[in-house]
């Protein structure tokens, strides 16, 4: 086979399991609720968590976990509004859950600067005009400075700005204020806590402040650092031209922590490569079918020699 032969392959293997699943869980029919109800109960699960910190029940590690794995739902529902999966007739209702998903989850760009970028993506993917993943680090060598760029959002602007400017289409965006006004409040919370620790202050002020970095910002970091160091290293760069080489499936034992926080990325995202209108909980449904038709495909698996190659394709097994 080819690898448009591979690809079609995949994709009826895919649809048919889809199929069989939405016969038997007719609650699936639902797929505006449920996109909605993963947001309200995500937004309830970082009030609820908020508030046992507030009251001293649980420690600052356990609010930072759980209100990081909250925001990986978050982030799951914008990427599949981004693909207008949920109410796609509601604008008003899309740009509700967009400004609830963005509150929550504030260090990236707005989700309607960031559709475009992505569903660019889709049609370039691992080629050098994939902004989305170039600015992520995808291509990059694996060293320091490319570790030190997954930590955080704008260090890696910071580090990168000449690459960054130099990727196709740059000239057209402005970070800056496609992060406007939530990337900022974010950012303005960091130094003002740097600002009260660096004096010496106490009192209500730093408590609020501390109470911010604890259930706001370092679950954030967490999220984030995760996602991208899972996106920019399942994902190819260089040597793709065709949906087929774009994505592994990456999903060693010890990156299961990191898949915590972005809702089993490394495992499931490639599905949504090859059927791209498949809500998130659908596609970890499907999971099984889908990997076992990758396999006898030919489709990566754990292929750990991309961190050697900067993500670039390689023959493996022939494929």
């Amino acid at each position: 086979m080819d690898d448009r032969q591979r690809s079609a392959r995949i994709v009826r293997n895919i649809r048919h399991e889809e199929k069989r699943l939405r016969r038997r869980f007719s609650i699936l029919r639902h797929q505006d609720a449920l996109g909605a109800y993963a947001v309200f109960a995500s937004v309830a699960g970082f009030i609820g968590s908020a508030s046992l910190y507030a009251f001293d029940v649980l420690p600052g590690w356990a609010v930072t976990v759980l209100c990081g794995f909250f925001a990986s739902i978050l982030h799951e529902v914008e990427h599949d509004l981004i693909h207008d999966l949920y109410f796609r007739n509601k604008r008003w209702m899309q740009n509700t859950l967009y400004w609830l998903i963005w509150i929550l989850r504030p260090n990236t760009i707005s989700p309607w600067a960031r559709k475009p970028i992505h569903l660019l993506h889709h049609r370039v993917s691992g080629t050098e005009p994939d902004i989305e993943e170039r600015l992520i680090t995808n291509g990059m060598p694996f060293g320091l400075r490319r570790l030190l760029a997954l930590l955080d959002g704008a260090l890696n602007v910071a580090l990168r700005a000449r690459e960054i400017n130099r990727i196709p289409g740059m000239k057209r965006i402005s970070l800056r204020k496609a992060g406007r006004p939530m990337v900022h409040l974010f950012y303005g919370v960091i130094l003002a806590e740097i600002a009260l620790m660096a004096s010496g202050q106490a009192g209500l002020l730093r408590s609020v402040f501390d109470f911010l970095i604890v259930v706001w910002v370092l679950p954030n970091v967490l999220r984030q650092f995760c996602l991208v160091f899972i996106s920019s290293s399942m994902h190819y760069f260089g040597g793709v031209d065709s949906v087929f080489r774009q994505t592994q499936v990456l999903n060693p034992w010890f990156l299961a922590p990191l898949q915590v926080f972005c809702f089993h990325f490394g495992a499931t995202h490639g599905i949504h490569h090859f059927v791209v209108n498949q809500p998130f909980y659908l596609r970890e449904m499907v999971r099984r079918r889908a990997h076992a038709v990758f396999r006898k495909t030919g489709v990566h698996f754990n292929d750990l020699g991309t961190f050697g190659r900067a993500n670039r394709y390689a023959t493996i097994n022939g494929v």
